[in-house]
């Protein structure tokens, strides 16, 4: 009940706020500058609050709330991955804040519902250690019949480098000894992400998938019914590989 004198409450749209007037209700200081969030996102309290010329408090506030925020997008098992964009959405907003790399797995069932999510390695400003071993021992424990990986890129360039491409296909050649397929390799970056399906569609066996640079393709969902590899396939042209027991860096 409404006391005498009580100023009526009014809902806010908070979606029709710009970003600095976001920053302002937030931190309770206000914000001048509509910084692009993936670049605050990385940034320190002090990095904040200097960007944004706002008390050390007010920094802290907008340090806490990118970090809900990032916490609040949760991985939904059991839906199925239609796209490149499924997997980035949730990623972009995981790694967003990351400095250094760090390399997952997406584990999937036959109809590429996801099944769980590991972080198999963290490494350096621009390395992270990954070993076959690591990668598949959590997809066998999953009965996952076919796995995306992702990693970021702190540097905002989502290009993949050449030891990403010698990575990607060393993985495909155990996934094929294994009977589990490898869907695609994702490189998040600051504002994109790269599909080395996409760029590199001859490392992938069958070559079709809806996975690009940035949007799915015309075709809809990937094609869960491909078959897996069969021992006859091994034997192909091109197929062998040194499997080493020294790890990759990507």
């Amino acid at each position: 009940m409404k006391k005498a004198g009580e100023i009526p409450f009014e809902p806010m749209n908070f979606r029709e706020k710009t970003t600095s007037e976001l920053l302002t209700l937030i931190s309770g200081s206000f914000v001048d500058e509509s910084p692009e969030l993936p670049s605050l996102a990385r940034m320190t309290v002090a990095e904040i609050r200097n960007t944004l010329n706002i008390p050390i408090d007010a920094a802290r506030k907008i340090e806490a709330a990118l970090e809900l925020a990032s916490r609040n997008v949760v991985l939904q098992r059991n839906v199925s991955v239609k796209s490149g964009e499924d997997v980035e959405r949730y990623f972009r907003a995981r790694l967003g804040r990351e400095d250094r790399e760090s390399f997952w797995v997406l584990t999937l069932n036959q109809k590429h519902h996801i099944i769980d999510l590991h972080r198999i390695s963290e490494g350096t400003l621009s390395m992270t250690p990954v070993h076959p071993r690591e990668v598949f021992s959590r997809a066998i424990r999953d009965s996952a019949s076919a796995v995306i990986f992702v990693h970021n890129h702190p540097s905002g360039n989502p290009e993949p480098s050449p030891d990403d491409i010698t990575l990607t296909e060393r993985l495909i050649k155990s996934g094929e000894i294994l009977g589990i397929r490898i869907l695609d390799h994702l490189v998040v970056g600051a504002y994109e992400y790269a599909s080395i399906r996409n760029m590199n569609p001859a490392l992938f066996s069958p070559p079709n998938s809806v996975f690009g640079n940035g949007k799915a393709a015309e075709s809809g969902a990937y094609v869960s019914e491909s078959r897996l590899p069969s021992l006859s396939d091994f034997d192909a042209p091109g197929r062998g590989g040194d499997l080493s027991e020294e790890p990759d860096l990507l």
